[in-house]
C-alpha cells in the first residue's frame, strides 16, 4: 500500500494550523514531468480507487465505517487552452458521510497548463457550446492544484494569500520519498510526494499528491460536530487516449497512446 503520511508530516500539518511563522519556504522542484498528462494523469477512463474509514455523528452518537470509493474520468472536452474533465466520484464526497450516500458528479476545469478547479458539472456543457465565451467558468475559491508542485507554494482567492496563519489556502509542505506497493495497476516503486494542506477554522484537509498518479492519500477532519476522512489508494488506472489528429479551434492536437 502506498506509504502514509509520517509523524513528522503530520507534526509540520499541526505546526501550521498553530503556529503561523512556521510556514514552507519556497524551494525548487527537484524534478518537474515535462507533461501535465504525465504530472495529472487525467484521461478519459481514468480512475482511482480509495479504501480506508470515515467516521460522522448522529444523534450525538459517533458512527465509523470502512469503505472504498472511485472517482473516475467519464468525459473529456477540449477548448482551446481550456480542458474539462468530466468526473464522477471524488474522496470529499465522504466529509459529513451518510448511509447511502452516492458519488458526485462535478468538473474539473484545466486553464493551460498548470491551474486545475473542481467546479459544477454543468460547465462542462458549456465548454461543449460554440458561442460560450467562457467568461466566469471558474473562480479563484474552486482552485486546488498549481503545478509544479514545490514546498512553499500557495494558491487560493487572492485576498487569502498573504495570511500569516495559512488559512484559507492551499500549501503544499515538504517533498518526501514514498514507497507505491501494493496498489493495482502500478508497479512498485518509489516516488516523489507532496503534502497539501487547507485549514480553516471549523475544518482541514489533508492530501498526499505523487505526480504521474495523482492524490494518493486524502484526510478530512472537522473540528466540532465529528466528521473524519482517512481513504488511501489502492487501486489506479491511468485511462488511454488513442493516437489521432484533431481540429480544435482552427489548430491541430496530438494525442498519444496511454496504455
Amino acid at each position: 500500500m502506498v506509504a502514509v503520511f509520517t509523524s513528522a508530516s503530520l507534526a509540520c500539518m499541526s505546526g501550521v494550523m498553530s503556529t503561523p511563522t512556521e510556514q514552507p519556504t519556497l524551494q525548487a522542484p527537484t524534478a518537474v514531468l515535462e507533461t501535465t498528462d504525465n504530472y495529472f494523469p487525467l484521461n478519459e477512463g481514468a480512475y482511482w480507487v480509495y479504501t480506508g474509514t470515515v467516521k460522522w455523528e448522529i444523534n450525538q452518537k459517533i458512527e465509523e465505517k470502512s469503505l472504498t470509493w472511485k472517482m473516475e474520468v467519464v468525459e473529456t472536452i477540449k477548448s482551446g487552452s481550456i480542458i474539462g474533465y468530466a468526473m464522477k466520484g471524488h474522496p470529499s464526497d465522504l466529509a459529513w458521510y451518510e448511509e447511502g450516500k452516492e458519488r458526485s458528479d462535478y468538473a474539473i476545469i484545466q486553464v493551460g497548463p498548470s491551474r486545475f478547479y473542481k467546479a459544477d458539472i454543468e460547465v462542462i456543457d458549456r465548454l461543449k457550446d460554440e458561442t460560450d465565451s467562457a467568461v466566469d467558468l471558474v473562480h479563484e475559491s474552486q482552485q486546488f492544484l498549481d503545478i509544479p508542485l514545490l514546498p512553499g507554494k500557495r494558491f487560493c482567492e487572492v485576498e487569502q494569500i498573504t495570511r500569516t496563519d495559512g488559512k484559507y489556502c492551499w500549501i503544499v509542505h515538504e517533498e518526501e520519498k514514498v514507497v507505491l506497493e501494493g496498489i493495482t495497476g502500478i508497479p512498485s516503486e518509489t516516488k516523489s510526494a507532496y503534502m497539501l494542506t487547507f485549514a480553516t477554522l471549523p475544518d482541514h484537509i489533508i492530501i498526499q499528491f505523487v505526480p504521474g498518479v495523482g492524490i494518493t492519500q486524502y484526510m478530512y477532519i472537522h473540528h466540532g460536530t465529528v466528521s473524519e476522512v482517512d481513504v488511501k489508494l489502492i487501486e489506479h488506472y491511468s485511462g488511454r487516449v488513442q493516437t489521432q489528429a484533431t481540429s480544435d479551434n482552427n489548430h491541430t492536437v496530438s494525442h498519444s497512446v496511454l496504455e
